[in-house]
């Protein structure tokens, strides 16, 4: 998932790659985790980081997180075209990261830590539709 680390300032950030696109991404720790990407899990996640409150998902298809916050960046970037004064690590579209599974959650989240776990995507009616 990494490729790379540049030290741009504290903290040091990486790059992720997610749908051919690259992302800076901050290593401070998430606020709160959430596994189980059903659609209130989206909801829920997409809520907080609007908010600019630093979220970790992650569900049993570990591919899927990445689909939710490439669609989630896609919807906030364009709010936040004219935003050139806050840094790229501070800004709503990146306050979302993604694990690949519960280990990975669990080491990506502060203490005390706040996780919240939901039915997984493939659970979800709405997605069957």
């Amino acid at each position: 998932r990494n490729l790379c680390s540049i030290k741009d300032s504290a903290p040091i950030q990486s790059a992720q790659v997610i749908h051919g696109k690259i992302y800076i991404m901050s290593q401070r720790l998430c606020t709160i985790g959430i596994h189980g990407l059903t659609s209130i899990g989206q909801q829920f996640a997409a809520h907080h980081a609007s908010s600019k409150t630093r979220v970790c998902i992650s569900d049993e298809d570990p591919s899927f997180p990445d689909l939710v916050i490439g669609e989630y960046r896609n919807q906030t970037e364009l709010d936040e075209r004219d935003q050139h004064d806050v840094p790229l690590a501070e800004r709503a579209s990146r306050s979302m990261i993604g694990a690949s599974g519960w280990k990975e959650l669990v080491q990506r989240v502060e203490h005390p830590r706040k996780i919240f776990v939901f039915g997984t995507y493939g659970d979800d009616e709405k997605f069957r539709e």
